[in-house]
């Protein structure tokens, strides 16, 4: 029996034990580089995770009227987010509101007039939306969200209380909402960081608010013709100049790039000043040719499905789903198949980053899609209330109710065809929903409100 090489058994024992050596540093190294990222010491002004969070900036439609009551679970119920058999009657709402106490009438009256002033004065100059910046900077957007959305709540509350005295200032106070949200989205997509995707949620939240409280009114409160028509325009102009989902994931889809941009214009001596380290393992990790392609792979198809119409969208943003479920499994249930990895630690951080970062949107498409219609309801119940009050009957059909208005109806936003019209007194005139099917529970009632 020949004796073994014990030479070539150690060279290569060294060999391995120098490679194991050699990426174990590049793990270790990349570890210290992502807990400097999340601590850093140094001064500020970089916004990279870990930097000094931003001074909000003045917001002069939304600050000074915050609510002046507390408004709690019980209460976002009855702002609901879908048409169907169980939304609450007006009646119910006010209920509601009575129990929970409503503002001092001298508050609620002070801050009626004060958001109707603040509404007639901003809807002058209604900003445009820009697009994201084309780098984006990390973390520089500050966060109102949750004052936001809580003062949209009140107003609609003090539009609600504001109807029975007076419909047409009730009408002009539930503008407030709307524009709120379109501020939002042009204060951040104008901002270094572009359009975040909460900031978007938050946006669609307020429209779909305000477009419910819209339509609870207007079956108690409908609007002459005239006015009708100019809320209807102001309606349409939200719901055609708001920021587009796709620029949110844009946005999202550029943090990763603005981290290693700002990494490598950074000199090092500042990096290090601030982090203790050089980050070279960070600038490893996102280096374009290994971050491109999942950016494409996950956001880069978000971005194709929200251009794509409602049916097909939701096709991309399930398969996009299903392969975010693979890359979750994989790093959810470590195996022998991760070994590799050893060797390339940079893929398997970001790979895991993107496991846990990269969100599903296909209820957020959705969402998108039901706001949009929502909005349509709201131009085409104004159009037939005002039909009712100026004819005292009802259309027989949409293109009555077409020619009578002056300018084309808007179609149903999930199958891009007109809206299913039932003749009768009140006639009914619905959306498919979400399945795109029509006669099942999902179909939204846009005329009779809430049947």
């Amino acid at each position: 029996m020949k004796a073994p090489n014990w030479k070539v058994i150690l060279a290569g024992f060294l060999f391995i034990s120098c490679l194991f050596l050699i990426h174990g540093y590049r793990v270790y190294e990349l570890f210290r580089d992502i807990v400097a990222m999340q601590t850093p010491i140094g001064p500020g002004g970089s916004a990279m995770p870990g930097s000094p969070t931003p001074v909000p900036a003045p917001f002069p439609l939304l600050d000074g009227l915050k609510p002046r009551i507390r408004l709690p679970y019980t209460l976002i119920n009855l702002l609901p987010t879908t048409y169907g058999k169980d939304l609450l009657s007006s009646a119910s709402f006010t209920q509601k509101v009575q129990e929970l106490g409503n503002p001092q009438e001298a508050d609620a009256e002070r801050d009626s007039r004060e958001l109707l002033s603040r509404v007639k004065m901003h809807m002058a100059s209604i900003p445009v939306i820009p697009p994201n910046p084309p780098i984006i900077v990390f973390g520089s957007n500050p966060s109102r969200y949750r004052e936001i959305r809580e003062t949209g709540k009140y107003w609609v509350i003090l539009a609600r209380l504001m109807a029975p005295k007076n419909r047409q200032d009730a009408w002009n106070m539930l503008t407030g909402p709307f524009l709120l949200a379109h501020q939002l989205e042009a204060r951040e997509a104008g901002g270094p960081s572009g359009l975040s995707l909460i900031g978007k949620m938050i946006a669609l939240a307020l429209r779909r608010m305000a477009s419910i409280a819209c339509m609870e009114i207007l079956s108690e409160f409908p609007l002459e013709p005239v006015f009708a028509r100019e809320f209807a325009a102001r309606i349409e102009l939200f719901e055609t100049q708001a920021a587009s989902l796709s620029q949110a994931i844009g946005a999202e889809k550029g943090i990763l790039p603005g981290i290693y941009r700002e990494l490598e214009v950074t000199p090092p001596s500042e990096i290090v000043l601030k982090y203790r380290r050089p980050l070279n393992g960070i600038r490893r990790c996102l280096e374009p040719t290994r971050l491109n392609p999942l950016l494409e792979k996950f956001h880069g198809r978000y971005e194709k499905a929200c251009g794509l119409p409602f049916a097909k969208g939701q096709r991309l943003c399930s398969e996009v789903a299903t392969d975010l479920e693979l890359l979750s499994d994989k790093w959810g249930a470590p195996s022998i198949d991760l070994l590799p990895y050893f060797f390339r630690p940079e893929d398997a951080a970001l790979e895991f980053l993107f496991s846990l970062s990269v969100p599903n949107l296909r209820k957020v498409l959705e969402q998108e899609f039901l706001l949009i219609m929502q909005m349509r309801g709201v131009r085409i119940g104004l159009a037939a209330n005002a039909f009712y009050l100026e004819k005292k009957e009802w259309p027989k059909s949409l293109p009555q109710l077409e020619t009578w208005w002056g300018k084309p109806l808007p179609q149903d936003v999930f199958i891009n065809a007109p809206l299913q019209f039932i003749s009768g007194s009140p006639p009914q005139i619905k959306s498919v929903g979400p399945d795109i099917l029509p006669g099942t529970g999902d179909d939204l009632t846009i005329v009779p409100y809430g049947l």
